[in-house]
């Protein structure tokens, strides 16, 4: 039977979001056309997890790969490339599947590359067409759609865009094997220093509520405006991709097509016009708020609840209500 192996991505014991959505897909696929899916994870003491291992076969897998050592503690890009090469070497999949984040991206290329196979990046849609994958992916902006397939007989490498695919919880059992990590096993990569400056921070990919500013909110001072409105609501601050350009913001916090693809239940764009790269980004939010002083902004139009004025007077009174309806001073 042939594989559908799923890079699972991990981050602090937990099984993220973005990767329970790409095993959603892989199962339907694979349910679809009669494939095997393989979930491939790489950890360090997997006993300290907050997802517990036994319990991943409720997202769709029928295997799970595991892969336990120190060496996995932090992500080193080569360290991970080598196990990854080595299991498709013995497995040879079909096709393989990785979530679109920083991570993703990179480990598809760097393993398209080494073996010469076609990479699909930041899919929105992917299916199967005569054993050749086919997928879908925006373009220009956001302003129409690409439909690419494959002719490469090697396997197949795509990611997967967050918040566009269902995630598939079954009742099933999946085989676990245990990996055996060689003792060799070395980087070139030296880490100097990390910083994790997103640290106590909600995650954009994974927030329920999101506050976006754009050019509007004029400086990187102002933000903190945004913050703590972001605070009171225990939501994540992202920015778009002229507040960025203008450095008001870090590449990080970017939403759009550009940037990244966000889900949440709440989104709040303020002064932000609206192009069509960011709106891309935004269409899964499943209720947006926009906060603008002119009134023919483009982000109107899709916005379930707009409001035309100062987002520098909106903002701190909206915070301050919501703080007095908390208990909060």
């Amino acid at each position: 039977m042939e594989k559908i192996l799923v890079f699972t991505e991990i981050k602090s014991g937990v099984i993220t979001k973005l990767s329970i959505e790409v095993l959603g897909k892989a199962r339907e696929l694979a349910d679809k056309y009669g494939k095997k899916v393989v979930g491939l994870v790489l950890g360090n003491d997997f006993n300290n997890f907050s997802t517990p291992i036994d319990s991943l076969a409720r997202f769709g897998v029928d295997e799970f790969l595991l892969a336990e050592s120190d060496k996995f503690a932090d992500y080193n890009s080569e360290i991970y490339g080598k196990i990854i090469c080595g299991e498709i070497e013995k497995l040879k999949p079909q096709i393989i599947f990785f979530g679109s984040s920083k991570i993703g991206r990179e480990l598809a290329s760097q393993i398209s590359a080494k073996f010469l196979s076609c990479c699909f990046q930041d899919c929105v849609d992917v299916d199967i067409e005569n054993d050749f994958l086919k997928a879908k992916r925006l373009v220009l902006a956001g302003k129409v759609f690409a439909i690419l397939k494959s002719k490469c007989s090697q396997f197949q490498v795509a990611t997967l865009q967050q918040g566009i695919f269902q995630s598939k919880i079954v009742e099933k059992d999946a085989e676990m094997t245990r990996i055996d990590i060689p003792a060799d096993l070395t980087s070139r990569i030296v880490r100097k220093e990390f910083i994790n400056r997103s640290s106590g921070q909600v995650s954009l990919l994974e927030a329920k509520i999101i506050v976006s500013g754009g050019r509007g909110v004029k400086s990187a001072e102002n933000f903190k405006i945004l913050e703590a409105l972001a605070d009171v609501l225990n939501g994540a601050v992202g920015a778009s991709r002229g507040a960025v350009d203008l450095k008001l913001r870090v590449s990080d916090d970017q939403v759009g097509l550009t940037g990244k693809t966000v889900s949440p239940q709440l989104y709040i764009a303020c002064g932000i016009s609206g192009a069509s790269q960011h709106l891309a980004g935004i269409t899964r939010a499943k209720f947006i708020v926009a906060i603008n002083s002119d009134n023919e902004a483009s982000i109107f139009k899709i916005a379930d609840v707009g409001i035309v004025g100062d987002l520098f007077e909106i903002i701190p009174l909206l915070t301050k209500a919501l703080k007095n309806l908390k208990g909060e001073k």
